[in-house]
């Protein structure tokens, strides 16, 4: 399975909350040959690492694609570009943040590191996939992903929203 991390802290669009851009990101999606699966709920979370900006919503969906890890990764940043995302600061505030979580338990350091070098030290990632698929095991750590929620840093605050 092909899981995809998303998360907002500023608005994409006046008009829209943070949990609405993130279902249109999500409706956009399968005009980029994504089709979604599942979805998790909505989850609110301090920035990790913890700065000076507003909180993000988060949420976890599992996808079908024909599209290579690489390929999905563009596609994933050109949809963050249209809705307004500027790489100017590093884990600085983002009107979209799309993240390839995992890709069918594939292992890779090249172009594209599978699954996310740091989807496991971050409580944003695992709560929403842990309700996505319990059973799920890191690839590379052999962890199931209520382990890593056991192991995760202190100090992380989430909370389900929806």
């Amino acid at each position: 399975m092909i899981y995809i991390g998303l998360g907002a802290n500023i608005k994409y669009k006046d008009n829209l909350s943070l949990v609405d851009s993130l279902n249109l990101a999500m409706e956009k999606m399968s005009f980029l040959s994504i089709k979604i699966i599942q979805k998790s709920s909505f989850f609110l979370s301090a920035p990790v690492p913890l700065t000076d900006q507003p909180w993000f919503v988060n949420s976890v969906i599992s996808i079908e694609t024909t599209l290579t890890p690489s390929k999905l990764l563009k596609n994933l940043h050109c949809l963050e570009k249209n809705f307004g995302r500027k790489r100017e600061k590093k884990w600085g505030p983002r009107s979209l943040d799309l993240d390839i979580i995992s890709y069918n338990e594939i292992e890779s350091n090249e172009q594209i590191y599978l699954p996310h070098p740091r989807m496991h030290e971050r409580a944003f990632v695992l709560y929403p996939l842990q309700e996505l698929n319990k059973n799920w095991f890191h690839p590379v750590l052999g962890k199931s992903v209520c382990q890593l929620i056991k192991e995760l840093p202190s100090g992380q605050v989430i909370r389900k929203i929806s």
